[in-house]
Protein backbone atom coordinates (compact mmCIF):
# COMPACT_ATOMS: atom_id res chain seq x y z
CA UNK A 1 0.00 0.00 0.00
CA UNK A 2 2.37 2.29 0.99
CA UNK A 3 4.51 1.35 -2.43
CA UNK A 4 1.38 2.35 -4.34
CA UNK A 5 0.93 5.52 -2.70
CA UNK A 6 4.68 6.51 -3.42
CA UNK A 7 4.52 5.58 -6.83
CA UNK A 8 1.48 7.38 -7.38
CA UNK A 9 3.12 10.42 -5.40
CA UNK A 10 6.32 10.16 -7.32
CA UNK A 11 4.14 10.30 -11.32
CA UNK A 12 1.65 13.03 -9.92
CA UNK A 13 4.00 15.83 -8.73
CA UNK A 14 5.63 16.88 -11.59
CA UNK A 15 1.59 17.74 -12.82
CA UNK A 16 1.22 19.96 -9.63
CA UNK A 17 5.08 21.51 -9.77
CA UNK A 18 5.15 25.13 -11.22
CA UNK A 19 8.83 25.27 -11.90
CA UNK A 20 9.40 28.54 -13.48
CA UNK A 21 12.20 28.81 -16.14
CA UNK A 22 13.52 31.76 -17.90
CA UNK A 23 14.98 32.56 -20.88
CA UNK A 24 18.78 32.57 -21.23
CA UNK A 25 20.49 35.34 -22.37
CA UNK A 26 21.43 35.06 -25.68
CA UNK A 27 20.57 37.76 -27.23
CA UNK A 28 17.62 40.67 -27.89
CA UNK A 29 14.30 41.13 -29.95
CA UNK A 30 15.01 38.25 -31.98
CA UNK A 31 19.06 38.83 -32.67
CA UNK A 32 21.33 35.94 -31.67
CA UNK A 33 24.56 36.58 -30.30
CA UNK A 34 26.62 34.96 -33.72
CA UNK A 35 23.69 35.90 -36.21
CA UNK A 36 25.22 38.19 -38.79
CA UNK A 37 24.76 42.14 -39.20
CA UNK A 38 22.91 42.04 -42.38
CA UNK A 39 20.49 39.94 -40.38
CA UNK A 40 20.53 41.71 -37.49
CA UNK A 41 19.81 45.04 -39.27
CA UNK A 42 17.06 43.10 -40.80
CA UNK A 43 15.15 42.77 -37.98
CA UNK A 44 15.43 45.67 -36.04
CA UNK A 45 13.96 47.59 -39.54
CA UNK A 46 11.13 45.29 -38.63
CA UNK A 47 10.89 45.99 -35.30
CA UNK A 48 10.54 50.02 -36.32
CA UNK A 49 14.08 50.60 -36.45
CA UNK A 50 15.89 53.21 -39.03
CA UNK A 51 19.35 52.49 -39.93
CA UNK A 52 21.59 55.74 -39.14
CA UNK A 53 24.05 55.77 -42.14
CA UNK A 54 26.16 58.77 -40.28
CA UNK A 55 26.51 56.31 -37.38
CA UNK A 56 27.17 53.45 -38.70
CA UNK A 57 30.45 54.64 -40.40
CA UNK A 58 32.46 51.85 -38.31
CA UNK A 59 31.98 48.58 -40.16
CA UNK A 60 31.88 46.69 -36.68
CA UNK A 61 28.93 48.58 -35.16
CA UNK A 62 25.19 49.64 -36.76
CA UNK A 63 23.28 52.33 -35.20
CA UNK A 64 19.54 52.72 -35.14
CA UNK A 65 16.70 54.98 -34.53
CA UNK A 66 13.17 54.29 -33.00
CA UNK A 67 13.87 50.96 -32.22
CA UNK A 68 10.90 49.09 -30.00
CA UNK A 69 12.26 46.95 -27.03
CA UNK A 70 8.51 44.86 -26.44
CA UNK A 71 5.94 48.09 -25.44
CA UNK A 72 9.81 50.37 -24.53
CA UNK A 73 10.57 52.56 -27.28
CA UNK A 74 14.25 53.18 -27.84
CA UNK A 75 15.53 56.65 -28.93
CA UNK A 76 18.56 54.84 -30.21
CA UNK A 77 20.17 51.18 -30.51
CA UNK A 78 23.43 50.04 -31.52
CA UNK A 79 24.61 46.59 -32.54
CA UNK A 80 28.46 45.77 -32.40
CA UNK A 81 30.01 42.83 -34.78
CA UNK A 82 33.00 41.02 -34.07
CA UNK A 83 34.21 39.57 -37.21
CA UNK A 84 30.95 40.26 -38.80
CA UNK A 85 28.70 38.97 -36.11
CA UNK A 86 26.98 40.24 -33.41
CA UNK A 87 27.92 40.22 -30.15
CA UNK A 88 26.56 42.91 -28.50
CA UNK A 89 23.25 45.13 -28.35
CA UNK A 90 22.54 47.95 -26.80
CA UNK A 91 19.46 50.61 -26.29
CA UNK A 92 18.42 53.71 -25.05
CA UNK A 93 15.94 55.30 -23.77
CA UNK A 94 15.09 58.43 -23.11
CA UNK A 95 12.38 59.93 -20.41
CA UNK A 96 10.62 63.10 -20.56
CA UNK A 97 11.46 64.06 -17.57
CA UNK A 98 13.57 62.53 -14.35
CA UNK A 99 10.54 62.78 -12.26
CA UNK A 100 9.28 59.51 -14.43
CA UNK A 101 13.04 57.68 -14.85
CA UNK A 102 12.69 55.88 -11.60
CA UNK A 103 9.58 54.27 -12.68
CA UNK A 104 10.32 53.74 -16.28
CA UNK A 105 13.82 52.09 -14.42
CA UNK A 106 11.37 49.63 -12.45
CA UNK A 107 9.32 49.07 -15.20
CA UNK A 108 12.14 47.78 -17.56
CA UNK A 109 13.70 45.87 -14.72
CA UNK A 110 10.20 43.92 -14.29
CA UNK A 111 9.77 43.71 -17.92
CA UNK A 112 13.04 41.86 -18.39
CA UNK A 113 12.81 39.77 -14.51
CA UNK A 114 9.56 37.85 -15.86
CA UNK A 115 11.99 36.73 -19.08
CA UNK A 116 15.20 36.18 -17.48
CA UNK A 117 14.60 35.94 -13.70
CA UNK A 118 15.50 38.42 -10.96
CA UNK A 119 18.34 40.63 -12.02
CA UNK A 120 20.74 41.77 -9.36
CA UNK A 121 19.77 45.59 -8.64
CA UNK A 122 22.58 48.00 -6.80
CA UNK A 123 21.99 51.28 -5.96
CA UNK A 124 24.45 52.64 -4.50
CA UNK A 125 24.24 56.32 -3.26
CA UNK A 126 27.08 59.18 -2.03
CA UNK A 127 26.25 61.12 1.38
CA UNK A 128 23.69 63.16 1.73
CA UNK A 129 21.68 61.01 -0.41
CA UNK A 130 20.12 58.20 0.29
CA UNK A 131 17.21 55.60 -1.48
CA UNK A 132 13.61 56.68 -0.81
CA UNK A 133 15.07 60.21 0.40
CA UNK A 134 12.80 61.64 -1.96
CA UNK A 135 16.32 63.21 -4.11
CA UNK A 136 16.81 60.02 -6.21
CA UNK A 137 16.62 61.59 -9.30
CA UNK A 138 18.91 64.73 -7.84
CA UNK A 139 21.72 62.69 -6.85
CA UNK A 140 21.58 60.33 -10.05
CA UNK A 141 21.49 63.74 -12.25
CA UNK A 142 24.72 65.08 -9.90
CA UNK A 143 26.86 61.80 -10.29
CA UNK A 144 26.09 60.94 -6.55
CA UNK A 145 24.20 57.60 -7.52
CA UNK A 146 24.69 54.62 -9.71
CA UNK A 147 22.03 52.52 -10.16
CA UNK A 148 21.73 49.97 -12.35
CA UNK A 149 20.43 45.97 -12.35
CA UNK A 150 22.36 43.10 -13.62
CA UNK A 151 21.61 39.72 -15.35
CA UNK A 152 24.66 36.93 -15.54
CA UNK A 153 23.99 33.83 -17.64
CA UNK A 154 27.54 31.83 -18.17
CA UNK A 155 29.40 34.24 -20.29
CA UNK A 156 26.51 36.52 -21.27
CA UNK A 157 25.18 39.09 -19.34
CA UNK A 158 21.77 42.50 -19.53
CA UNK A 159 22.62 45.34 -18.19
CA UNK A 160 20.17 48.02 -17.29
CA UNK A 161 21.74 51.53 -16.32
CA UNK A 162 20.36 55.11 -15.10
CA UNK A 163 22.83 57.48 -17.22
CA UNK A 164 24.17 60.00 -15.02
CA UNK A 165 22.14 62.94 -16.76
CA UNK A 166 19.45 61.40 -15.24
CA UNK A 167 16.63 61.43 -18.19
CA UNK A 168 18.32 58.54 -20.24
CA UNK A 169 18.23 54.61 -19.42
CA UNK A 170 20.80 52.53 -21.42
CA UNK A 171 19.77 48.58 -21.52
CA UNK A 172 22.68 46.02 -22.87
CA UNK A 173 22.80 42.51 -23.99
CA UNK A 174 26.49 41.43 -24.08
CA UNK A 175 28.14 37.91 -25.04
CA UNK A 176 30.90 39.10 -22.57
CA UNK A 177 33.28 36.53 -23.92
CA UNK A 178 33.06 37.71 -27.66
CA UNK A 179 32.98 41.21 -25.98
CA UNK A 180 36.96 40.60 -24.42
CA UNK A 181 38.37 39.48 -27.70
CA UNK A 182 36.81 42.40 -29.74
CA UNK A 183 38.47 44.83 -26.81
CA UNK A 184 41.78 42.67 -26.89
CA UNK A 185 41.92 43.20 -30.60
CA UNK A 186 40.73 46.89 -30.29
Amino acid sequence: MKKNLFVTLLLFTPLFSFAQTFKPIDGAIGIKFGDEGLKAKNIITAHGGEFDILGSHYPESLHFTHVNFGHFASELAAVKLFRGKVYEMGFIFRVDTGAKTISYYNDLVASLNKIYGEGKSTWDFKSPYTKGDGNEVEAIKTGNADVETLWIDKTNAIQVKIVPDAYVIMLTFQDSKVAEQANAKK
